[in-house]
């Protein structure tokens, strides 16, 4: 007789845990193709957010860098900086872009054009574009960079001695300037273009871009929390339910077996088909990310460390 039952591996070991049913094993595979589909959507704003934390980190690394290392101040500090970190900040723009046209066609292609979610969806990256100028610029600079090539910055080193402490600090300043941007490109458009002229002749990039992402944050945990999170956390707590673990379990240790007798041979084979579990984590990010807005919607922006 054909059997169908839940694993769990142990010390290198399958331990059966009980029998299943062909209905339980159909809603084991439902609820776990759920999760690798929410996995796989997820991991566009995972893909930004990446970029975004290393794109940071290369910024905070130079900081660092000028307070450990003996270098006189009248050396040039920069060698390839200028490639390292506009082939990064290349590719937090193109991830941001990926993330909003993958999410504006799956939403069309499931929904239409006119359904209440795609409508919702323009009216989330609409009300960013009409209130932020960091999300607009921004916007805008991933265009600049088709036609102009690299995004114009500059860097300041700024280094402060402190005798009586001891010690050293350094700030990197990183700056847009406007009248380049202006004049290397024409087709900043009705929106963009009047307010990228009332800047300061250089204006800061690293808030715009901890604006940006925090903008881009919103759109996809808005939307998601609409109209995915319901569902999702329903997957999350059928599994849990299932193999009968609490909340925040990660791990990988469970299967279901669909076990086949041979008559002839007596010996049975065991066709076994893995529990994603594991992706688990992508949703517990889901809600961490939802509890990052709520706590900084005061604010507007991320800081360096928080989404490390």
């Amino acid at each position: 007789m054909v059997v169908n039952e839940l694993f769990k591996l142990k010390d290198n070991n399958l331990k059966g845990l009980k029998i299943l049913s062909e209905a339980e094993l159909s809603f084991i595979a439902k609820n776990g193709a759920d999760l690798i589909t929410f996995q796989k959507n997820h991991a566009l704003i995972e893909y930004v957010i990446g970029n975004y934390n290393y794109l940071s980190n290369i910024f905070v690394k130079k900081a660092m860098e000028m307070v450990s290392e003996e270098k006189s101040d009248l050396t040039y500090p920069f060698g390839d900086y200028y490639l390292e970190t506009n082939s990064a900040f290349l590719n937090f723009l193109a991830s941001s872009r990926t993330l909003l046209d993958h999410m504006g066609t799956n939403i069309k292609k499931s929904h239409g054009g006119q359904s209440t979610e795609f409508l919702y969806f323009k009216e989330l990256y609409s009300r960013e574009f009409d209130n932020n100028f960091s999300y607009k610029f921004m916007d805008k600079l991933r265009n600049f960079v088709q036609h102009c090539g690299m995004p114009p910055l500059s860097y300041t080193i700024q280094k402060r001695y402190d005798d009586k402490n001891e010690s050293v600090t350094s700030n990197l300043i990183v700056m847009f300037p406007r009248d380049e941007l202006l004049q290397a490109y024409d087709s900043w458009g009705k929106h963009v273009k009047p307010e990228l002229q009332h800047q300061s002749s250089e204006f800061p990039a690293i808030p715009l871009i901890n604006e940006y992402i925090y903008s881009l944050i919103k759109i996809y945990v808005n939307y998601s929390d609409k109209y995915q999170a319901h569902d999702i956390l329903n997957v999350k707590r059928n599994l849990l339910d299932i193999i009968g673990e609490e909340d925040g379990y990660i791990l990988g240790e469970y299967s279901t077996g669909h076990i086949i007798p041979n008559e002839k041979n007596e010996s049975v084979s065991i066709k076994l088909s893995t529990i994603p579990t594991p992706l688990l984590e992508k949703v517990n990010h889901f809600l961490f990310l939802k509890q990052l807005l709520e706590d900084k919607q005061d604010t507007g922006y991320i800081l360096y460390d928080e989404l490390q």
